[in-house]
């Protein structure tokens, strides 16, 4: 072999070399940096929110960005009551950890602290008087209410329209809320499932020591169309041959003499029809907590399968024709059983596998919100056109405001919440 061939594969010896050198470093290169990712994923904590809206859109939430920001939260910042409440006025409550450093306190003569970030405002008092007189651009004024449209515009007949421009927050049951403050919670539920049967020998055992059949307890029959014709309703019900036991101020019987869990159904029928996401203590508290099957007509059906525990936790009234109709199913559950036990069955599920609707709710968002956590913003069924601009761990530039408490409170509740269908007083 002559020199020039020789030199050309000793060239390409080398050559070959240094691409199989090459090769190798860069498969190390990624095996590193395949081991650093899959690291700093596990470092990250399991998600406590995924929300998929587009792909580009989607929203992770880790557990331990969360803890990060409430860390931060070191200033212990108030949220003052302008209304007044049943506990002293000298007390406060502090709020867990997970919700941030606040207090919630009645003391009025801390309006002008600093520390004092929220004021509360109750819809039902005279607000602009009892407001201070000079605004503070670092103080948000929250409205709050637990009351219906009905309750508010027919009743009260309060005009709202007053205050544009004047809110930085609502707080209510409805979950477009900007503070999302319900009458009951999937936590409230899984602390008191301690009372409850957990496997099948006990809700054997549970539902064989229920004695009656349905309880209905109400307060208020004649303020409103809506409340003579519930009335109406649950007397139709008896007419049809279901067995009801009457309480409440309407029957002259006192709402402690029952004892809830000895009842297969409760008639958790609310005073208004229709109404966004109004779903009252009768729901969560007369039914559910006390491991009775709730017998609903309020709101739609999909406002119940949204915050249910399972889609087959209660029965709702308007899936049925008449109120005869009705009456002859809860008349065959009665007699039937494990076709009773599957409306019960929710509360045998462990609560790591309870379905996650752990959106923190009333003062304990609040105070995230005043240290800048917004992150439970992801949960509102607004949240793309009113809190996509507004960032999950600080602050928005800009002030939070509630540019028309009207517009929000009735004009954007279904329209038969206010007066069709004879909703009108």
């Amino acid at each position: 072999m002559d020199a020039p061939s020789d030199l050309k594969l000793r060239v390409a010896a080398l050559l070959t070399a240094r691409k199989i050198r090459n090769l190798n470093f860069t498969v190390i290169v990624l095996n590193v940096a395949l081991i650093v990712f899959v690291f700093l994923m596990l470092d990250q904590g399991p998600p406590i929110l995924r929300m998929s809206r587009k792909s580009e859109e989607a929203i992770d939430i880790t557990d331990r960005e969360l803890k990060a920001a409430l860390a931060r939260s070191n200033e212990k910042l108030t949220i003052l009551l302008m209304y007044p409440e049943r506990w002293d006025a000298n007390n406060v409550m502090r709020l867990p950890y997970h919700c941030g450093n606040c207090e919630v306190s009645l003391d009025k003569s801390k309006v002008e602290n600093p520390s004092t970030k929220a004021l509360v405002f109750n819809f039902n008092d005279p607000i602009k008087e009892i407001a201070p007189q000079t605004r503070r651009r670092d103080q948000y004024y929250v409205w709050i209410t637990a009351e219906s449209p009905v309750a508010l515009y027919h009743l009260r007949k309060m005009d709202l329209k007053g205050f544009d421009d004047f809110f930085n927050l609502t707080m209510s049951y409805r979950r477009d809320s900007d503070v999302y403050s319900p009458y009951g919670t999937h936590q409230q539920l899984r602390s008191y499932r301690k009372d409850l049967p957990f496997s099948d020998a006990e809700l054997d055992t549970w539902v064989k020591s229920k004695s009656k059949v349905a309880l209905w307890v109400a307060s208020n029959c004649h303020a409103t169309k809506h409340a003579v014709a519930r009335k109406d309703y649950v007397m139709e019900l008896i007419k049809a041959g279901l067995d009801v036991e009457l309480g409440g101020k309407c029957f002259q019987n006192s709402a402690a003499n029952f004892r809830n869990h000895k009842f297969k159904f409760y008639l958790a029928f609310e005073n208004a029809w229709h109404c966004r996401d109004y779903i009252t203590e009768k729901f969560w508290h007369s039914g559910l907590r006390s491991g009775v099957v709730p017998v609903v007509l309020g709101p739609p059906k999909r406002d119940y399968e949204t915050i249910a525990p399972s889609p087959k936790s209660f029965i709702y009234a308007g899936d049925f024709p008449t109120p005869r109709h009705l009456a002859e199913y809860l008349n065959y559950l009665d007699k039937n059983d494990s076709a009773y036990k599957e409306y019960l069955n929710w509360m045998k599920t462990d609560r790591k596998e309870v379905k996650e609707r752990d959106r923190v709710t009333g003062f304990c968002q609040l105070c995230r919100i005043l240290h800048g956590i917004n992150v439970d913003n992801v949960y509102n069924p607004d949240y793309k056109a009113k809190y996509k601009h507004i960032p999950l761990y600080q602050r928005p530039e800009g002030p939070r405001i509630v540019y028309s408490l009207n517009e929000w409170f009735y004009g954007s509740d279904y329209k038969e919440c206010l007066g069709v269908s004879g909703l009108e007083t």
